[in-house]
């Protein structure tokens, strides 16, 4: 079989990928999205200078009414496009990395959230691999962020707002014990916050359940009873060989963790087949955790999942090239956990590719 591998010649546009979704079988994914403010979103990327990667990540709310947020893709050259307003804290990003971290990995990924206004942007994420996943590059990441965000939303307010020293104390103890993230979420949202994910496996299985029963121990109670079943869950995970990241978010001016706690489970390469679903339920419905019985819409997730991943042929009208597809693709779920509510999200990631 032909393998897959990235189209770098005659990458079509974001408006392009948006538009093929948009008309296509799988335009349901789009919800009741104002198509006109994803595309405005797409123009200004694909009209900047910025180095873009052609591919656009979606992530999915099951709920009613809901409307999906939007990823882009690049490198630091991604936070500084025009028209676009960026928080002090993104714009001088690029400069910090080039500073005090050549080595680091040079792609981010920003996600926009859908707001009446249309998309306003959440905030980026910076990988951590290699030479930089460490204790001491994570923490001069956030004391960075931390520092611009915090005179930031002073000139805006007016007056002075707490320390993040108590914060950047406790996320040492926390990289300590359960490992150094693999990527970390830089928020705007009108906060001062990160988003840490960290990779679980069998070597930190244990010390991430303590860590979620010390600081999230009345989200544990109220949706899975007992960190018994929290280590359960994660156990299921990890024998279906799925890569499963801890991802907590943290607002630096209070030092505490917001309400909510998350699982990024990694779609696997050797998904089944849409035929063998009611086979996969049925394993899933028999096996120790039953993920159906603790989150909402777990059925909707693996129906998406099994549908895809789909491509087509790239319309004439874009200047195909070869044997060039667009495809869509389920990249991961995230099971979200607060005191009200257990559910998932889905991501997928729209993209052209070239068969050679």
């Amino acid at each position: 079989m032909k393998n897959l591998k990235n189209n770098m010649d005659d990458n079509p546009s974001l408006l392009t990928l948006l538009d093929w979704l948009a008309c296509g079988k799988f335009n349901h994914t789009l919800g009741l999205a104002r198509i006109d403010n994803m595309r405005h979103l797409c123009k200004l990327a694909d009209e900047s200078n910025c180095h873009i990667k052609s591919c656009l990540g979606l992530e999915i709310h099951h709920k009613t009414l809901a409307l999906p947020d939007l990823s882009l893709f690049g490198n630091h050259s991604l936070l500084n496009i025009p028209s676009i307003a960026y928080p002090r804290f993104a714009s001088g990003w690029e400069a910090f990395v080039n500073d005090n971290y050549a080595t680091m990995d040079k792609s981010v990924i920003a996600e926009f959230d859908h707001t009446e206004k249309g998309y306003k942007l959440m905030g980026f994420f910076q990988s951590y691999s290699g030479e930089c996943q460490s204790l001491e590059c994570a923490l001069d990441s956030i004391r960075f962020y931390a520092s611009l965000r915090h005179k930031e939303l002073m000139s805006q307010i007016g007056w002075t707002l707490p320390s993040t020293e108590k914060a950047l104390s406790m996320i040492e103890c926390s990289i300590k014990a359960i490992g150094a993230p693999a990527y970390i979420g830089f928020i705007d949202r009108g906060m001062c916050g990160v988003k840490l994910i960290t990779a679980v496996n069998n070597d930190n299985l244990q010390a991430v359940v303590d860590f979620c029963g010390l600081y999230f121990q009345h989200i544990i109670a109220s949706q899975l009873q007992s960190s018994y079943v929290l280590h359960s869950m994660l156990e299921a995970l990890l024998s279906q060989n799925v890569n499963v990241r801890l991802s907590a978010d943290v607002d630096l001016l209070t030092g505490e963790h917001l309400g909510r706690l998350s699982f990024e489970c990694m779609t696997s390469q050797s998904a089944p087949k849409e035929s063998q679903l009611v086979d996969k339920l049925i394993g899933i419905l028999n096996s120790r955790f039953a993920f159906d019985r603790y989150f909402s819409d777990y059925f909707k997730s693996l129906e998406l999942q099994n549908t895809l991943p789909y491509g087509e042929r790239r319309p004439s009208s874009t200047n195909l090239v070869g044997n060039e597809i667009i495809s869509i693709q389920h990249t991961h779920r995230k099971l979200l956990l607060s005191s009200t509510y257990a559910k998932v999200k889905d991501y997928l990631l729209v993209s052209s590719f070239n068969l050679d």
